[in-house]
C-alpha cells in the first residue's frame, strides 16, 4: 500500500491557491478579454475610411465581466461601410447628392465595405485566429504563477 503524506505548511498553502484561483482565473478572463477588446478596437480604428475622422473615434470598448467585450460604434453609417449595403430613397422618388461638383439622382446607391473587407469584421477576424488564444493563455500563465 502507498501511502501519500502533505506537511501542514504545504498543505495549508496548497488550500490558499485552490481557494484563489477562481478569483485569479476571472481577473486573468478580465484582463484578456480587455486586452483582446482593445486590439480589435485599435486594429478597427487603423483600417477604418477616413474623411473627418468621427468614425474612427466612434469606435468603442465596453467589457462586461468576464464574459463579453464589445467592441462598436453607434454611427449610423457604420455597418455600412463596415459590410456594404444597399441604400434606396425612402421618403423621396430619388436620393440627391453632389459627386465632383454635380448633383446626381439615384434611385439606390450599392456601397461596397471599405478596402473590399471592411474594418470592423477584418478585426475580429484576426483576433479571433490567433491573437485572443495568445492573449488569454499569457494572462492566465501570469496569474498561476
Amino acid at each position: 500500500m502507498m501511502k501519500f503524506e502533505i506537511d501542514k505548511k504545504v498543505s495549508a498553502q496548497f488550500l490558499r491557491v485552490m481557494k484563489e484561483a477562481p478569483l485569479k482565473a476571472k481577473k486573468a478572463f478580465e484582463i484578456g478579454l480587455r486586452r483582446c477588446g482593445d486590439q480589435m478596437r485599435n486594429e478597427a480604428g487603423a483600417n477604418a475610411p477616413y474623411k473627418t475622422g468621427n468614425l474612427k473615434r466612434s469606435i468603442t470598448l465596453r467589457v462586461e465581466g468576464v464574459q463579453r467585450a464589445i467592441v462598436g460604434t453607434n454611427l449610423v453609417y457604420a455597418r455600412i461601410h463596415d459590410q456594404g449595403g444597399e441604400i434606396s430613397a425612402k421618403n423621396a422618388k430619388y436620393l440627391t447628392f453632389k459627386v465632383g461638383g454635380k448633383w446626381v439622382r439615384v434611385k439606390r446607391v450599392r456601397i461596397k465595405p471599405v478596402n473590399g473587407k471592411g474594418y470592423l469584421t477584418p478585426a475580429f477576424n484576426k483576433l479571433v485566429e490567433g491573437d485572443a488564444e495568445k492573449i488569454f493563455t499569457e494572462e492566465i500563465k501570469k496569474a498561476i504563477s
